[in-house]
């Protein structure tokens, strides 16, 4: 990667590049290549600026939104853009759950009411998850897309779905029909496109030169960076901290568990011993059981051996 290049995996980057409203075309653009869905206009609910990015970071030491973007287009319809870079428990449950909680976002809005009924304010809502890391383990497949679907009868619970999440998987190569994803993905990965892209990702690819970003930044950028990193060894730390533990712990349970057979072990052969003496002395097989504990078959072995 070129040193005069911000890659959009940065979370400054991809909210300066995926909700700005100086260019609107690139999250309609990607909207587009992902879904199919061509948009005459569109409203960014949360844009870009580099204050909210100071006032979280000084609150938290770290920026952390629900989702990096989220627009709704002339029709009322609302799509969530968001980039996930690292891999996270329960990440499929969390998409989930923002995605449910912008579709009832305008529940009972009197202005996007089409009837009497406040559910008549509710619009298909789409996501679009970009991902780091391959989630999905059992094909190459970069894009999904999932909605309410009757699969037995082969029928959609809604027409438009009411609501469709949706991830794309930057690791992965076959696009299937979605060619103009592969220019998003060169964007993502090394910030470099071919000369055939749609000129939205030009946009954007522009955009992550440093000479567009200002001082302040460039330094929230680095600070970001290093807030990730950190988070990165910390989770290095603790998982490695784990495992010595773990081996630590293995290794007291084996000693004491070898300590306990070794007794029990010591035990039986006394046991044993001490049965071949009283057997000698003339005692009886029941008379033996009663002094050594041991076995009715135990003390028949030891017999046969003597």
């Amino acid at each position: 990667m070129p040193d005069n290049i911000i890659l959009p995996t940065n979370d400054l980057a991809f909210k300066k590049i995926f909700a700005n409203n100086q260019h609107k075309e690139i999250i309609k653009g990607l909207i587009q290549d992902f879904y199919g869905i061509t948009i005459k206009s569109i409203i960014i609910e949360n844009p870009y600026s580099i204050d909210e990015f100071n006032d979280i970071f000084d609150k938290k030491g770290y920026f952390a939104v629900e989702v990096d973007s989220f627009c709704t287009s002339e029709n009322n319809w609302k799509f969530s853009t968001e980039m996930q870079l690292l891999k996270r428990n329960f990440y499929p449950e969390r998409s989930l759950y923002y995605l449910c909680g912008k579709y009832n976002s305008t529940y009972g809005n009197t202005e996007l009411m089409r009837g009497e009924s406040k559910y008549s304010s509710l619009y298909p809502t789409f996501s679009i998850n970009i991902l780091g890391y391959n989630h999905f383990k059992s094909d190459q497949k970069a894009v999904r897309r999932f909605t309410l679907y009757d699969e037995e009868n082969q029928q959609p619970f809604h027409s438009p779905g009411l609501f469709t999440i949706g991830f794309f998987e930057l690791r992965k190569p076959d696009f299937d029909r979605y060619r103009n994803l592969r220019h998003w993905q060169d964007l993502f990965l090394s910030g470099q496109i071919s000369q055939d892209a749609p000129s939205y990702v030009k946009t954007a690819a522009d955009m992550l030169k440093t000479a567009n970003f200002s001082k302040e930044e460039r330094e929230m950028i680095n600070a970001l960076e290093k807030a990730t990193q950190d988070r990165i060894a910390e989770r290095e730390y603790a998982f490695n901290e784990g495992i010595e533990k773990g081996i630590e712990k293995g290794i007291e349970k084996g000693i004491e568990k070898g300590i306990e057979e070794g007794i029990e072990k010591g035990k039986k052969e006394n046991s044993v011993q001490i049965a071949k003496v009283l057997y000698k002395k003339g005692m009886s097989s029941d008379e033996i059981i009663d002094i050594t504990n041991l076995t009715r078959e135990e003390i028949q072995s030891i017999v046969e051996d003597l």
